[in-house]
């Protein structure tokens, strides 16, 4: 059985996972990843259907070279499973000492990370994986919050109840007494009382 699988790449990784993608075979059963761990190969999932052209693999360290390899396989009459060639990749998780951003808890709380760790002391706009701004006080999201806060670019920007808001334009006064001018969540000047 010759079916070598085209194109096996990483398709995505984060802190959490890597993405592993490749064509689809229409003459076979499905497919079988491994990884390798040491000098074995290790199972990582067998999928028994065709149609699915990736998957995701948990638990990986990141600064770790990792090898991947994809088999195919058809089920012959008696069941037993006929295998194809491997084809085979290399892939390193991302440093986790480049990530800065949300992440979620647990407990469902969205925090502040920094190079790998729980930055508590973080307070200003952040990004989150969802394109979203949030406001973040002493490392956490502040749904309560409601005012002006800068980004990390230098600029200042109308944040309600924890969320940028780009849809507001007129005059906000602060509790310190000071009146700031707000064109479509940026603010533009202070304004003198």
């Amino acid at each position: 059985m010759e079916h070598e699988i085209k194109n096996f790449r990483i398709s995505d990784q984060t802190m959490q996972y890597l993405s592993l993608a490749w064509e689809r075979d229409p003459e076979v059963s499905g497919y079988i990843i491994e990884k390798l761990q040491g000098k074995e190969w290790e199972h990582v999932v067998l999928i028994g259907d065709n149609m699915i052209t990736s998957c995701k693999v948990y638990d990986l360290k990141p600064y770790i070279k990792y090898y991947f390899r994809i088999r195919t396989f058809i089920l012959g009459d008696s069941g037993n499973m006929l295998h194809g060639v491997a084809s085979q990749i290399e892939a390193q998780v991302k440093s986790l000492k480049r990530i800065s951003n949300l992440m979620k808890t647990a407990s469902g709380e969205w925090v502040y990370v920094k190079d790998g760790k729980r930055d508590k002391n973080f307070t200003g706009l952040v990004q989150a994986p969802s394109g979203k701004w949030r406001y973040v006080k002493q490392g956490k999201i502040d749904w309560t919050f409601t005012g002006i806060a800068q980004a990390p670019s230098g600029k200042w920007y109308y944040v309600n109840r924890g969320a940028l808001d780009w849809s507001y334009s007129g005059v906000i006064n602060l509790p310190n007494g000071k009146i700031y001018e707000v064109n479509n969540g940026v603010i533009i000047k202070e304004k003198k009382s």
